[in-house]
């Protein structure tokens, strides 16, 4: 899969902006602010429908225009199909090969993508709703049906956190716990297989950018008893809500449950977050990031596009031909400051220097 044609109009400092791509790698650079983040940032958005900036995708409409317009073109597996999202205040719209659809899953469906920007680094130390998330979009991408599953446990507990602090009543109690339960247990069996699988291909991206000096493991640190089996774990969930049912009501929320757990990198037998150095955290992540890439062409037989903003930053000469190498077969999105010096000897990835919302092709 790979973006053929991109045009945005009032998106971010781009008001006007066109291009096309081959599939093959890209190293976008120029000066700070001329807008390379915004350029990964639109990408992202025509291809799954939301920003990985920010919550409210009316904040990516340019000051004082009263909408945004992103198309793309995308071509997965030798068939073209044409992607256009509208923004305006409190309302986006998406349309699929000329058809609107009003379902955010229906409109990812088939695509994945994996992105990098400085402010993953705090994957590894911030708090465990950044790596849920972090789970939970790999999860989604490999598997329409968990985003249902997500969607649905996350309804039922909103229903409920709002019923607790207004007096729902018990037999109301039990039926968010059972649905609750049956879509929690969907989503823990998903998220461990996930993590499962991750491990042979962090252990790969780690090996291939520090050397193999390390051995790196994942866990999964679970709220319930971790069974295999979906029945057992659907009746665990609902055996700790239901044991939870006088605190929840005194906090008015939630306490037990998917929505709470978290992952743990280990390096060699220490905890990562812990004790990794800055270096040792960065290679950590995009290590995940490669995980990522292999895993999902996997999954899902096709390429997913990659956009790997200012990822170089801090990064050795050897480190960075190292991650070149690990993406040279796919459509990836380099952006840098810096001139891109020898990073592109060997044609790949392309050199493209931004300037005045325009993709210069550099000698």
């Amino acid at each position: 899969m790979y973006v053929k044609k991109l045009r945005l109009m009032n998106f971010r400092n781009h008001s006007q902006f066109t291009a096309s791509f081959q599939d093959s790698p890209y190293l976008i650079f120029g000066e700070n602010g001329v807008g390379k983040t915004n350029l990964l940032e639109a990408v992202f958005v025509v291809i799954w429908g939301t920003s990985p900036r920010t919550r409210r995708l009316q904040e990516a409409i340019t000051f004082g225009e009263e909408y945004a317009y992103l198309e793309a073109l995308l071509d997965i597996a030798g068939y073209e199909h044409k992607l256009q999202v509208t923004l305006e205040e409190g309302r986006r719209t998406l349309i699929y090969d000329n058809n609107r659809v009003k379902n955010l899953e229906d409109y990812r469906r088939g695509r994945a993508l994996v992105t990098f920007a400085p402010r993953d680094l705090s994957l590894l130390t911030g708090s465990p709703t950044e790596r849920r998330n972090f789970l939970d979009q790999l999860c989604t991408m490999a598997d329409e049906g968990y985003g249902r599953a997500l969607s649905e446990y996350h309804h039922s507990m909103r229903q409920k956190s709002y019923g607790l602090k207004h007096g729902l009543q018990e037999n109301l109690l039990r039926v968010y716990n059972q649905r609750m339960a049956r879509y929690g247990a969907a989503i823990l069996r998903a998220r461990l297989k996930m993590v499962a699988a991750l491990v042979p291909e962090i252990q790969r991206g780690y090996e291939l950018l520090s050397g193999g000096r390390e051995k790196i493991r994942l866990q999964y640190l679970a709220t319930i008893p971790i069974s295999w089996d979906e029945g057992e774990m659907e009746a665990h969930l609902l055996e700790g809500l239901e044991a939870s049912r006088a605190e929840e009501r005194r906090q008015g929320r939630s306490l037990y449950g998917p929505h709470l757990d978290d992952i743990s990198f280990l390096l060699g037998e220490r905890e990562a977050k812990r004790f990794a150095s800055t270096g040792q955290n960065r290679t950590v992540i995009l290590s995940l990031k490669l995980a990522e890439i292999w895993l999902l062409k996997k999954l899902l037989d096709t390429e997913p596009v990659v956009l790997l903003d200012d990822v170089f930053s801090e990064l050795d000469e050897e480190r960075r031909r190292a991650l070149i190498r690990a993406t040279q077969d796919l459509q990836c999105f380099y952006t840098m400051a810096e001139e891109p010096g020898g990073l592109s000897q060997g044609g790949l990835p392309v050199p493209l220097l931004m300037e005045n919302s325009k993709l210069l092709p550099h000698p």
